[in-house]
């Protein structure tokens, strides 16, 4: 039945196959239920339609005209007084982009300042009717001059009004408004660009500038919706225009560009209709824990190297850099084409191909890069050379954005005049990490480097990685810059040191760009990596030796850091090991620098003072093993070694030697190995200054190291007893302490010293107490005195770590005859230490060593334990029923 003045079909157009016909004759209660149970329907056929993969356009679009209808049939069958009156669509709704959970915004227009009692009855009577079919609306009440003088305050409000559609009521309401805001003094286009501007830096900084956020919000963060909604705001006030298609017309963007905007805004699209479909709410932020479950919703499937969400959030961060790269690009030359024409800089020719215009970069004709292809690199290459230089222009950006695609092929990439380009880049002395970063966002890194195309946007679900493979890559490269600058000293002493001791820094920055380009291939990155170096830099004339050793780091870049955090640094085969594998001085030099930038570019919370001590030992005594001839040292050598260092600490303090002597006396040699001179010099002077009497001995201290987590050392120096290790644990657990490690010793007369480095976690109130080190003094010495044993804390898993399956697994090594070492591997969770504790002080195992690694979500840890007889676990069948004794303890 088609619409008349009696009638209104309510209808998604291709989505609702029973459209609902309304007669406004019928009694309006009628009719409202009616329209209620069409709406429920409606939603569940939008919903049918999705899943059915229908265009995205038709589903938000088809919302929009299903509210318009609604809204009409609703006002007509209002009695509304004889004034004039709109109701207008603005914002999201203006622009009719409606999701399932959107806000739905409306203006109700007026002529007169103040409406009559009349008027305002039958709009209080029409927002009832919204209320009783289940919409809810922001909506406002303003006459023509209230919008104008909000809008003159409030640049929010003024870009809201650009996007006003008329719905319902009297049509010339809404010429008169736009007659009253299209005067000379309302937001003049520079003012209202300027104040974009700031509104868009500022809303960017929330998100920390980059389109690579974890859990990013797909409406507001860089590279969102609103990066489109800003150039389009644009549009529409410099051109009068209601579509970005003004700018295609004007030539401010390119028919590729404007196809590019128009895919990536129909992707977030169908990503926000997907999040609003799980959350049931309008949330536009794709938080971790929502992840999986969207890309389950949007059909994403795993494929070989990639999960389902990675592939899906790859998409995303991909649309994002796109639209980021296109706003900046669209913006940049609205204002150098049209703000600043009249007051355009001097040109300074640099050479025949390129000139300076103020402080940007620009082509010196439109032929450059077809004359001269080598200039796609040669661009770059200058940009690093000169402090002073601060860009590239608009249009040149635009001409490197469509030219890269066409002309770097094969046989660029083996030009030798382009390789002496890219390692000239490489030797730059300025913005080598911005450089990049540029080549990438206008395609020319991927280009030229085939492989770093297939990790741009790459993800790893999992909360270890907190950046994407090639934003994690530029960070490396990053954080090797850093470590150019005195500041750095402080922080990263070796590193920085190191750095300008290498004759070819060009090395490390190569290391570092292929240490992950594998990433997502399927297979051991690090080979497939090192493979992929090798032939990289032969082709680019690296000497044979110095493209060895970049393979070579790609290949064991994860070795350094691995042997520190998994294994004894005091147990001279593990030194040697390591040795063995390195080879050399000056690959351990080079080793140790990619690994302190790798680490601090995968999540600046991994780098602390335990990490940073850790890599220190295990560089310095792999270093003074490779310069001599001789065999690692002994045990008993290193007993002495750390004895005599400890010596010369407690000798500067003015402490009595012998005492300290007949003190060690009592200790046993692996006290000496597992502990530090400094942490040995430390533990005396406490012990020395305790009274006998009173017991136990408990001293903390808090180690800020710069740039880091701060760390606590906690010594405990009491009579040994069973739980001593559970009731410790357990009370640092529940004072929100993560335990990084745990060195258990005990003396020739039955003491225990007791060793543990914890950092303060998310759920910990101590940094708010007035002295934390006295609490947690406090706590210990109560836990240890106490003859009830601690109890464990219930905690609820958080969130984030619900969606994830990680497998229970446990393994138990004898290499050592004294202990057995039992590694967990598990999901990482509140308490789990203490859990683990728990089992082994049941089970009647005494704790000699802790060694705790956190990979984001995943916990390894690695624990020597005794029987009750001081004696490794060594029966097979006693391991076995250990194994499964411990994994169903966890399972609980």
């Amino acid at each position: 039945m088609p619409t008349t003045d009696d009638t209104i079909t309510l209808q998604i157009p291709n989505v609702t196959d029973s459209p609902l016909h309304i007669d406004l004759k019928h009694p309006p209660s009628t009719l409202i239920q009616d329209i209620k149970k069409h709406l429920e329907k409606s939603h569940q056929d939008l919903i049918s339609a999705f899943k059915n993969r229908v265009p995205i356009k038709a589903l938000v679009r088809g919302r929009a005209t299903l509210l318009d209808q609604t809204l009409t049939a609703l006002w007509r069958i209002q009695s509304w007084p004889e004034e004039p009156v709109a109701l207008l669509a603005v914002g999201g709704y203006g622009r009719a982009e409606l999701h399932p959970q959107s806000d739905i915004d409306l203006l109700l227009l007026h002529q007169t300042e103040s409406p009559s009692d009349a008027l305002n009855q039958a709009i209080t009577q029409f927002f009832a009717a919204l209320w009783d079919i289940g919409v809810e609306v922001g909506h406002s009440v303003r006459s023509i001059d209230e919008c104008r003088t909000q809008a003159l305050g409030d640049v929010t409000i003024a870009s809201n009004l650009l996007d006003t559609r008329f719905l319902v009521g009297d049509r010339a309401l809404l010429d008169e408004l736009h007659r009253s805001l299209d005067t000379p003094d309302y937001w003049p286009i520079d003012t209202f660009f300027a104040a974009k501007q700031k509104e868009q830096t500022e809303r960017h900084n929330k998100h920390h500038n980059t389109e690579y956020n974890l859990e990013p919000d797909i409406k507001a963060a860089p590279g969102g919706l609103r990066d489109i909604h800003m150039i389009a705001w644009i549009a529409k006030k410099h051109f009068k225009s209601t579509s970005l298609s003004a700018l295609l017309q004007a030539d401010f963007l390119t028919e590729d560009e404007y196809e590019e905007l128009r895919r990536c805004r129909s992707f977030l699209w169908r990503l926000r209709f997907g999040l609003h479909l799980h959350t049931r709410r309008d949330d536009n932020r794709l938080l971790f824990d929502y992840q999986k479950s969207i890309a389950d919703i949007l059909d994403y499937q795993d494929s070989t190297g990639q999960r389902a969400v990675e592939r899906m959030m790859k998409d995303y961060y991909r649309c994002a850099l796109t639209i980021s790269t296109l706003n900046e690009l669209v913006l940049n030359h609205f204002q150098d084409t049209l703000l600043d024409a009249d007051q355009n800089s001097p040109t300074h020719p640099l050479n025949g191909s390129f000139q300076l215009r103020g402080q940007l970069l620009e082509i010196a004709h439109d032929q450059v890069f077809t004359e001269h292809p080598e200039a796609l690199l040669e661009i770059f290459v200058l940009l690093a050379s000169d402090l002073h230089f601060k860009g590239i222009s608009p249009q040149t950006v635009r001409l490197i954005r469509q030219e890269s695609n066409r002309l770097i092929d094969d046989a660029y990439r083996n030009n030798p005049k382009h390789h002496a380009l890219f390692l000239k880049l490489l030797r730059s002395p300025h913005h080598l990490f911005s450089t990049l970063n540029k080549m990438k966002r206008y395609g020319v890194l991927n280009r030229y480097i085939p492989a770093f195309e297939a990790i741009i946007g790459q993800m790893q679900f999992d909360l270890f990685h907190i950046y994407t493979v090639d934003a994690h890559t530029l960070r490396v490269i990053k954080n090797l810059r850093m470590f150019r600058y005195s500041q750095t000293l402080e922080s990263h002493p070796i590193a920085s040191q190191l750095f300008h001791q290498f004759e070819k820094i060009e090395i490390l920055y190569l290391a570092a760009l292929f240490h992950d380009l594998a990433k997502g291939r399927g297979g051991d990155h690090s080979e497939l990596g090192a493979v992929d170096a090798k032939a990289f830099c032969t082709l680019h004339g690296l000497e044979e030796t110095d493209a060895d050793l970049v393979a070579w780091l790609v290949e064991q870049h994860l070795l350094m850091s691995t042997t520190a955090q998994k294994h004894d640094l005091y147990d001279p085969d593990v030194i040697q090991t390591f040795a063995n594998k390195v080879g050399t001085v000056d690959r351990l030099n080079h080793l140790y620098t990619l690994t302190v930038a790798d680490i601090n570019a995968t999540n600046p919370k991994l780098w602390n003072a335990w990490r940073a001590e850790l890599l220190s030992r295990l560089y310095t005594v792999t270093k003074q093993l490779l310069l001599s001839d001789a065999e690692p040292l002994k045990k008993s050598e290193q007993r002495l070694q750390a004895q005599s260092i400890a010596l010369n600490y407690l000798a500067s303090d003015n402490e009595n030697l012998d005492a300290a002597k007949q003190l060690w006396a009592r200790f046993g040699e692996e006290y000496f190995l597992k502990e530090s001179p400094e942490n040995i010099a430390w533990h005396t002077q406490s012990i020395l200054a305790h009274q006998p009497s009173k017991d136990p001995l408990v001293t903390i201290k808090f180690l800020h190291a710069p740039n880091t987590t701060p760390l606590l050392h906690l010594f405990v120096y009491t009579q040994d007893r069973p739980n001593l290790f559970f009731d410790t644990v357990a009370t640092l657990d529940r004072l929100g302490l993560t335990v990084l490690d745990a060195a258990i010793n005990l003396s020739d007369d039955g003491l225990s010293l007791d060793h543990y480095v914890a950092q303060i976690d998310t759920t910990s109130t101590l940094s708010e107490l007035p002295n934390p080190s006295q609490h947690v003094q406090n706590a210990i010495t109560d836990a240890i005195t106490n003859a009830s044993p601690t109890k464990i804390r219930q905690l609820r898993l958080p969130n984030k770590l619900r969606s994830f399956d990680v497998e229970t697994q446990v393994s138990i090594e004898n290499s050592d005859n004294n202990h057995t070492e039992v590694t967990v591997k598990t999901l990482d969770r509140p308490g789990l230490l203490a859990k683990v504790a728990e089992f082994f002080s049941r089970s009647g195992f005494d704790v000699h060593n802790a060694k705790i690694v956190t990979l984001g979500e995943k916990a390894e840890d690695t624990f020597a334990i005794t029987d009750q007889d001081g004696s490794a676990i060594t029966d097979p069948e006693a391991c076995e029923q250990l194994k499964k004794n411990l994994i169903e303890h966890l399972l609980i």
